[in-house]
C-alpha cells in the first residue's frame, strides 16, 4: 500500500509543478490538480478525469490505513498499473514539446 501511496503522491507533486510552471492557479485540492493538467493539455482530459479519484485514494491510504478495504486497494493497484504509465507518457511528451 505504501508504494501505491507514493506513486500517487509523486503524480500529485508533478501536477502541482506543471500547473505552476504554466502560470495557472494551483487548485485547492489534489483532485483538481489532475483536472487542471488535463485542461492545460499536459495529458488527455479523459485520462485526467480517470486519474482524479486517485487523489481521494491517497487520502484514504494516509488517513484510514488500518480500515481500508483490501479489495479496493487491489483494484486501485490494477488501475494504477494501467493508467499511470499513460500519465507518465503524457507528461514526458508534454515536456518534450518546444517551449517547455
Amino acid at each position: 500500500m505504501r508504494l501505491l501511496q507514493e506513486a500517487i503522491e509523486a503524480a500529485l507533486d508533478i501536477n502541482a509543478h506543471l500547473i505552476a510552471e504554466q502560470g495557472a492557479p494551483v487548485p485547492e485540492d489534489y483532485y483538481g490538480g489532475f483536472l487542471a493538467i488535463g485542461t492545460l493539455g499536459v495529458i488527455h482530459e479523459t485520462l485526467a478525469r480517470e486519474l482524479a479519484p486517485s487523489a481521494g485514494l491517497r487520502n484514504r491510504l494516509v488517513q484510514e490505513y488500518d480500515t481500508i478495504d483490501d479489495e479496493k486497494v487491489l483494484t486501485a493497484i490494477s488501475t494504477t498499473l494501467e493508467r499511470y504509465p499513460r500519465f507518465i507518457e503524457g507528461v514526458e511528451a508534454f515536456l518534450r514539446r518546444p517551449g517547455q
